[in-house]
């Protein structure tokens, strides 16, 4: 959708996104489908070029997958230094059919409201692409509030990353969703542990 008004897009998107992490309480299932829901709120109201734009280059779709796998390094890094300890192994999880699933949906519904529609808006509106990547960085990780201090400063990190990725690509928001889709399987398949202090 294509409003007179860029702020409609932005209002929509943030009274739909704030409410839906009440279903955090609710279970998994409501949560996946309210996600899901605002996600496809936001591809509705966001601007086609913020959405649908084809990367530069189809290699971006490659450098986002090894992103992804890295945004893995920086999340447990930035624990790790938080709490000052070192990642002690690495373990494998049983079974993750429904958590992959819900990590697909809850990857794509995350970038294309913080990368399609927000980083894009602010943009648009004429702020410079460093400050939009770092102001919905820092919106992205709040979002994760819920989990923590700790998750928001793994989140702001990595936000910074999938912003950057969404910048340099052109603006496709396919990018930053296949590096996300990319981490939260990875992160639901392969957990690092943190150890004890060294």
């Amino acid at each position: 959708m294509t409003t007179p008004t860029l702020s409609l897009s932005l209002l929509v998107l943030v009274g739909a996104a704030c409410p839906v992490q009440a279903f955090r309480y609710a279970g998994p299932a409501r949560l996946a489908a309210a996600v899901t829901g605002v996600a496809g709120l936001a591809w509705y109201v966001a601007p086609s070029t913020g959405v649908l734009a084809r990367p530069h280059g189809w290699w971006w779709c490659l450098a986002a997958v090894a992103v992804g796998a890295g945004a893995i390094g920086v999340e447990v890094g930035v624990v790790a230094a938080l709490r000052r300890r070192r990642v002690a192994r690495v373990a494998l999880h049983g079974s993750a059919s429904r958590a992959v699933a819900a990590a697909v949906v809850t990857g794509l519904a995350e970038e294309v409201l913080f990368r399609g529609v927000a980083q894009h808006l602010l943009g648009v509106l004429g702020l410079p692409a460093v400050a939009a990547i770092g102001a919905v960085a820092v919106a992205y990780g709040l979002n994760h509030l819920y989990f923590g201090w700790d998750t928001v400063a793994q989140k702001v990190a990595t936000g910074l990353l999938f912003g950057g990725l969404y910048a340099l690509s052109g603006g496709s928001v396919l990018v930053p969703v296949i590096a996300h889709v990319t981490q939260n399987v990875l992160v639901l398949t392969v957990l690092p542990r943190l150890g004890g202090r060294p």
